[in-house]
């Protein structure tokens, strides 16, 4: 969600979010579309492609403080960065 806190005012699409996170793009589809439903979002189509941005009514919604909480305890990780922590755990454990 930081990427529309800090951008609140600029539509994004999936592809923006997806390399900032460095979450799958249908991972991310998916989450936006559902921040949508939710009244998070406020989502535009533009030529065939869905642009999102923060909703100026998001934080009256109910959800929004459990996003953000959710936000704060996970970081975004690189899946690169996952192996290489793992790896120097298992030589510290052997």
């Amino acid at each position: 969600m930081d990427i529309f806190i800090t951008e609140s005012e600029q539509w994004v699409d999936c592809n923006a979010v997806a390399l900032k996170t460095a979450i799958p793009g249908s991972t991310v589809r998916h989450l936006l579309f559902n921040f949508f439903k939710l009244g998070i979002l406020e989502r535009a189509e533009v030529f065939g492609g869905f642009r999102y941005r923060l909703s100026p009514t998001a934080q009256a919604q109910p959800y929004f403080a459990r996003v953000q909480e959710a936000a704060a305890v996970m970081q975004p990780w690189k899946p690169s960065e996952l192996a290489s922590t793992s790896a120097a755990g298992s030589k510290q454990a052997g």
